[in-house]
């Protein structure tokens, strides 16, 4: 193929002028394609929405069917036959006084024969022992706080197991009857909220 000009530069020119062309083609042709496929995504996409927002209007119309008509039929309740006694009052740890600090953890390694015949060994041991002493007053007002807690606890799990079992006034059990239907009206609440 000969050129315009007829020499081997103008066929490079040529050559080049036309890869040039043929790429922009292939650039424009790969956008095409790329805004193709981003269409058809969003027509996926939009196709999706329409299929889950009419499922989503089948099932709420189910529902309000299942409300409308369990309105107008009541069930109805046996409570007593839903009834489960309550379990006896199990404290657990809390039964079980904590144990005192021993004061024999405290006290320091007594001296043997030897250990007395050097120089400063009764101090140290004096003072080894006022040490323990501390901190053996410092665990028992631990220890005495810690009981008293512990004892507080008990005594109000108790209290508060003694007030979902009072005595009965009534040989029909009318509190746990109550207490059934407000346990059944709290959960029927936490459904529908």
């Amino acid at each position: 193929m000969l050129s315009r000009s007829g020499t081997i530069r103008g066929q490079i020119i040529d050559m080049l002028t036309d890869e040039i062309e043929a790429g922009r083609v292939a650039t424009a042709e790969e956008r095409a394609w790329e805004r193709e496929q981003k269409r058809r995504l969003e027509l996926a996409g939009q196709a999706d929405a329409e299929r889950r927002n009419a499922e989503l209007l089948r099932w709420i119309r189910a529902l309000e069917h299942v409300l409308l008509w369990s309105l107008d039929h009541p069930l109805r309740v046996s409570f007593p036959a839903m009834m489960e006694a309550l379990p006896d009052f199990q404290p657990g740890d809390l039964a079980r006084p904590l144990e005192p600090p021993s004061p024999q953890d405290f006290q320091p390694k007594p001296l043997n024969a030897l250990s007395r015949l050097l120089p400063g060994a009764k101090e140290r041991f004096q003072m080894r022992w006022e040490q323990g002493r501390v901190l053996y007053k410092q665990a028992c007002q631990q220890w005495q706080q810690l009981e008293q807690q512990r004892q507080r606890d008990l005594a109000r799990a108790q209290e508060s197991m003694g007030s979902l079992r009072p005595t009965l006034s009534n040989s029909t059990g009318g509190w746990w009857n109550s207490r059934r239907i407000s346990k059944l009206e709290n959960a029927r609440r936490w459904r529908i909220a």
